[in-house]
């Protein structure tokens, strides 16, 4: 668990500078290449009607196993994603990739830090009436 938290805390340090246009190390490059090749995702066909398709997948047998879809993760993030539509949540912690049409979204998820931005803006309004 510690080496996971590990990875977490270099990959935040990566990705802060990252969002603003900066390189990735070639040390974290390195590691993710190394966890990667030592802890693969899997892809298998899937079948949904006549339709198919394929997913990724991991087969986790040890503990260490979890770093394999942490490390395809980030290492598509930084492979697949402009580093100007990757943002921190205004209201949490967490960063996310924006996908709107505009680019001007502003929480992570609608479900969560959305919802309570906007809740909280209701009763704000609600409050300046009464």
């Amino acid at each position: 668990m510690e080496a996971i938290r590990e990875l977490r805390e270099k990959l935040r340090r990566e990705i802060l500078p990252w969002e603003g246009g900066a390189a990735i190390h070639g040390s974290t490059v390195d590691e993710l290449n190394r966890l990667m090749a030592e802890h693969p995702m899997r892809t298998r066909l899937k079948a949904t009607g006549k339709v198919f398709s394929t997913e990724l997948y991991f087969d986790p047998r040890q503990p260490e196993d979890l770093f394999a879809p942490l490390a395809q993760s980030a290492a598509l993030l930084f492979a697949e994603v402009d580093h100007n539509r990757v943002r921190k949540c205004d209201q949490c912690v967490l960063h996310f990739h924006d996908t709107s049409k505009k680019g001007t979204r502003r929480w992570c998820s609608m479900q969560l830090c959305g919802n309570r931005l906007k809740v909280a803006a209701y009763s704000a309004r609600r409050r300046m009436r009464n």
